[in-house]
């Protein structure tokens, strides 16, 4: 058996980080949208009772410490698989940028065995498992703009109007040549108790009924360390185009696209950032 599965990446349409807990996570409000870019997983059954590992990226690690095979022990800890897995990860999103790569390839893992399993887990249990191998694992459970509440482990649907606005809505995706720590970019806030009052409406369904302006928390202190993001601000501005929001805790970044030339804002991007920075075009996934 042999099969190969998609791993979108995300961006954070609104992101504000509203408080910290006692136990030193933080609270966090998010619409969070999937991509169609994203990583590939080649997955097979393998006679040798070990799971493996391999990588397109060399300098990502295939260890124990890679959020595939953390996803694959912890499923083992809830639901009998005993097949070993061979998989190959065709890595395409960044690391350090905001995007959830590791954890929309556990995520990916993680439905992927719970489909083929003698004894798949209810979704409750399957979102139990996924925030266990990380705080935003379970939103990649779900192929379709959600709302994240909570530390991220906290999902809501948004409304029919949200999903029209945002489903195969165009793009311009970019990073720059540097990752933010994410570690780094919460302790920033926290010492500036830089934290966003809540304020997103909701229905009486529990679905977020309006769709939020584009914010994110962490460009205050982002755009602080990095001057290059304001650069890139008023670059955008002055060729009459789009201003970009930061997705996640940095640094990559995207630009929504009405009528304009995607060329056009690659082009822009590229002669602030470098022109070999990370750049193209894509899409919000359209669940239909």
């Amino acid at each position: 058996m042999h099969e190969t599965i998609a791993a979108p990446a995300k961006i954070n349409l609104y992101l504000a980080v509203t408080g910290r807990r006692p136990d030193g996570f933080h609270t966090l409000e998010s619409l969070v949208a999937p991509l169609e870019f994203g990583d590939r997983m080649d997955i097979s059954f393998s006679a040798s009772g070990v799971d493996s590992l391999t990588c397109s990226d060399p300098d990502l690690s295939c260890g124990e410490d890679n959020l595939i095979l953390r996803a694959i022990t912890a499923y083992r800890k809830y639901s009998p698989f005993s097949q070993s897995l061979t998989i190959h990860l065709h890595k395409h999103i960044p690391s350090g940028a905001g995007l959830g790569g590791g954890s929309s390839d556990a995520a990916a893992i993680l439905s992927w065995m719970n489909r083929h399993s003698s004894r798949p887990l209810p979704e409750a249990s399957l979102i139990e498992v996924a925030a266990s191998v990380g705080s935003d694992c379970p939103l990649f459970l779900y192929p379709r703009p959600m709302l994240m509440k909570g530390r991220g482990e906290l999902l809501y649907e948004v409304s029919d109007s949200i999903h029209q606005v945002l489903s195969s809505k165009t793009l311009v995706l970019f990073k720059p040549h540097f990752s933010i720590s994410t570690v780094w970019a919460y302790r920033q806030l926290a010492q500036e108790q830089a934290y966003t009052p809540s304020s997103l409406s909701m229905d009486s369904e529990d679905r977020l009924n309006i769709l939020p302006p584009l914010f994110n928390s962490f460009e205050s202190v982002a755009f602080y360390k990095y001057p290059i993001y304001r650069v890139l601000a008023s670059e955008l501005q002055a060729s009459g185009l789009p201003p970009f929001l930061m997705s996640g805790s940095g640094s990559a970044g995207f630009v929504f696209l009405e009528n304009q030339d995607s060329n056009t804002v690659i082009e822009v991007v590229r002669s602030v950032l470098g022109r070999e920075s990370f750049a193209l075009t894509t899409r919000v996934i359209n669940p239909e």
